[in-house]
């Protein structure tokens, strides 16, 4: 890492998925952060997705990758850093060791619920098996859509998700976060994707709930790291959501708002 002018940028996500543990986070969280703390003047934070979207939302304007980065907690991480790469505990281990009880109970409720994760993912699959057309499912199901008509077909898909008159917007909005590719738009396409994917499989009877879990959660990264020029990980499922989204991002009349479905 030190012999380039690369900057990395960490997820709220990915933070918590660190510490999820109550007795050995802090163990993760070093064997983790070990390389990055070589180049702890490198390293940002992002909000969470919540706040992302939040902030999008509210002012009907896309973000930034500027604008989702956090100063605090972008100071905080790198303090952390340098604490991982000096083998102590300073002010900032210390915070973590007063909160990570309380937040670690708020994640459970929240973010890590399983069950409700999959009611979730469950609601939309069969929202969108009545969306879709009868012959693009079956195709689906028999492997017979190109990856080119699987990312233009999302795409679409996505412009169906939300508009105006839903979310209370004024006339346009969705129109213009959907030409600029927005945060928002962009999450929203791969929780699409994901739905098309299980579809394709026949549903997530058999998926185990903290599985669809780590998907969800992997799509906080797969978003921030569009805006980047490379998602580091080794997960093949956040690769092809990764690669799909890229080029979907690349695309024009597919995320028409007044396209007809499939």
């Amino acid at each position: 890492m030190k012999s380039t002018d690369d900057h990395f940028v960490v997820t709220d996500a990915a933070l918590m998925e660190m510490c999820k543990s109550n007795t050995e986070w802090e163990q993760t969280l070093r064997r983790s952060l070990k390389h990055l703390s070589s180049v702890p003047s490198r390293a940002h934070v992002v909000l969470s997705n919540g706040e992302c979207m939040t902030a999008e939302l509210s002012n009907g304007m896309p973000l930034t990758l500027e604008a989702m980065m956090s100063d605090e907690k972008t100071t905080w991480l790198r303090n952390l850093l340098v604490e991982v790469a000096e083998d102590r505990t300073g002010p900032a281990f210390e915070l973590m060791n007063a909160n990570i009880l309380e937040a670690n109970q708020s994640a459970q409720q929240q973010h890590l619920n399983h069950e409700a994760n999959r009611e979730t993912l469950v609601g939309l699959i069969e929202t969108f098996r009545h969306t879709y057309s009868a012959e693009f499912l079956q195709r689906l199901r028999a492997n017979g859509v190109s990856e080119e008509e699987l990312v233009a077909i999302v795409s679409h898909a996505v412009t169906e998700v939300v508009n105006d008159a839903s979310m209370s917007w004024p006339n346009g909005t969705t129109a213009a976060l959907v030409e600029a590719r927005s945060y928002t738009m962009r999450w929203l396409w791969l929780r699409v994707e994901a739905v098309t994917t299980w579809l394709a499989k026949g549903g997530i009877e058999n998926a185990r709930p903290d599985r669809l879990t780590n998907h969800e959660i992997d799509n906080h990264y797969v978003a921030v790291a569009s805006y980047c020029d490379q998602l580091l990980t080794e997960d093949r499922r956040a690769i092809e959501k990764d690669q799909r989204l890229r080029t979907a991002l690349k695309l024009e009349d597919p995320w028409r708002v007044d396209k007809k479905d499939p």
